[in-house]
C-alpha cells in the first residue's frame, strides 16, 4: 500500500498526517510535535470525523507526555572498549551462560542475549527488525527484557520514522519494558546442570573488531590458521556455539573459527 504523506503547520504543534491512497479505510499515524517532545498515533481512517478525533487525543497525549517528560536510557556504544573485550574472554565460572541473537543496527550488528527480546514465535523476524531500529534510536540499550505484543503494528508505526525522530519518544511508546507475565516453564524432569553446560557464554565482540588468536589455532575444519590476529567479518550464534568469521590483516585469507580459539588480551 502506497502512502501520501502531508505536513500540516500549527500554530503551537508541527503536524504530520500520513493517509492511505485513494481514502482507504485502512490504519492511518498522526505525528504531532511541539519541541523537543512528540507523540505518534495510529488510527482506522474512515472520515474526517476520525481525524479530528485523532487529533484530540494526540494534542492530549502530548501534553501529558510534557508534563511529565519520560526518562530515557543512555545510550551504550556499540563498539566495546579494549577493557570490556577484556573483561568478556577472561573465565567467568559464575556469570550465567545465555544463547544471544544478532540484531543488525545499521550497517553493523550487536549481539543480546535472546531472552531480553519477547514476541510470539510466528513474529521473530519481524521483532529483529524492530529491537535494530530501538538501539540506532538510542531508546534501548539491550540490556533490559521488552516485550512485543504486535510486531507488524509497531513496524508500521516506525516505518515513517528516522532514527532522529525516535529521541522525541520513549520505549513504552512501542513496545511493553519487561518481560511477558508467562514465560515457558523448563521441564522438571531436564537437567539443570547440563543445560547451563551446554549454554553458550554471551559475546560482546562486534563486526569489525580485532582480535588476537591462541597459538597453533585451527579452523573449523582443523586446518591450521595461517595468521595470529583477524578481523570479525560476520558472527554467527548457531546452534553448535558462536563461530566468527575472521579475515588476516592482509586480506588474504578468511576462516571461520569457533570463540574458544580467541586468545584473551
Amino acid at each position: 500500500m502506497s502512502e501520501a504523506s502531508t505536513v500540516i503547520p500549527s500554530v503551537r504543534f508541527t503536524i504530520t498526517l500520513t493517509l492511505p491512497e485513494g481514502g482507504a479505510s485502512e490504519e492511518a499515524t498522526l505525528l504531532i510535535q511541539r519541541g523537543s517532545f512528540a507523540h505518534l498515533t495510529t488510527f482506522t481512517y474512515l472520515s474526517l470525523a476520525d481525524v479530528t478525533a485523532a487529533l484530540q487525543e494526540a494534542q492530549r497525549q502530548l501534553t501529558a507526555l510534557e508534563a511529565s517528560p519520560p526518562i530515557l536510557p543512555a545510550v551504550v556504544s556499540a563498539t566495546p572498549t579494549a577493557a570490556t573485550r577484556s573483561a568478556s574472554v577472561k573465565p567467568a565460572s559464575a556469570a550465567k551462560a545465555t544463547d544471544s541473537l544478532t540484531i543488525p543496527v545499521g550497517k553493523k550488528t550487536r549481539q543480546i542475549p535472546s531472552h531480553h527480546l519477547h514476541a510470539p514465535s510466528d513474529q521473530q523476524a519481524q521483532a529483529i527488525t524492530i529491537a535494530g531500529r530501538l538501539l540506532a534510536g538510542g531508546l534501548w540499550d539491550g540490556l533490559s527484557p521488552i516485550h512485543i505484543t504486535d510486531a507488524a503494528r509497531t513496524l508500521k508505526a516506525l516505518k515513517p520514522l528516522s532514527d532522529k525522530d525516535l529521541t522525541l519518544f520513549s520505549l513504552t511508546d512501542f513496545v511493553e519494558v519487561g518481560p511477558p507475565d508467562v514465560l515457558p516453564e523448563v521441564d522438571d524432569g531436564e537437567d539443570t546442570d547440563e543445560i547451563q553446560a551446554n549454554d553458550t557464554p554471551p559475546m560482546t565482540w562486534q563486526v569489525g573488531d580485532t582480535v588476537p588468536l591462541v597459538p597453533e589455532a585451527v579452523d573449523e575444519d582443523g586446518e591450521p590458521v595461517p595468521f595470529d590476529v583477524g578481523h570479525i567479518v560476520e558472527i554467527d550464534a548457531g546452534d553448535a556455539g558462536p563461530r566468527l568469521w575472521l579475515e588476516s590483516p592482509d586480506g588474504d585469507h578468511d576462516v571461520w573459527v569457533s570463540c574458544d580459539q580467541l586468545a584473551a588480551v
